[in-house]
């Protein structure tokens, strides 16, 4: 963004959806906009950044709040990545046990 924690921590909401931001800034504040409402209030006038409080970022403790909204968008890709590979390797096993089950069927039909 190329503003001071001491700017960003005094942001409204309003004023964060204004700012001026590349295509990619553009995409990342509306996330964050979509997602903000979970924290505090989301009026237009309310402060952009907070605390799990609903309190204002103090500028000093900025960097650590960004540093925790990363790890926790890289915890959620990793988690998904994993449920869709359990997923995938579930999907297997189940339709390895059908084709086994179908056979077995079809061996004892054929039997008798």
């Amino acid at each position: 963004m190329g503003h001071s924690p001491e700017a960003i921590v005094t942001l409204t909401l309003a004023e964060l959806g204004c700012l001026p931001v590349d295509d990619e800034g553009e995409k990342l504040v509306r996330r964050y906009l979509d997602r903000r409402a979970v924290v505090g209030p989301s009026e237009a006038d309310a402060p952009a950044f907070v605390d799990t409080d609903g309190a204002r970022l103090k500028p000093d403790g900025f960097s650590a709040y960004v540093s925790r909204l990363r790890r926790v968008g890289v915890n959620a890709e990793f988690n998904g990545a994993l449920c869709r590979g359990l997923q995938t390797t579930n999907s297997k096993k189940v339709n390895h046990i059908i084709i086994q089950t179908r056979e077995k069927l079809t061996n004892k039909i054929n039997i008798a």
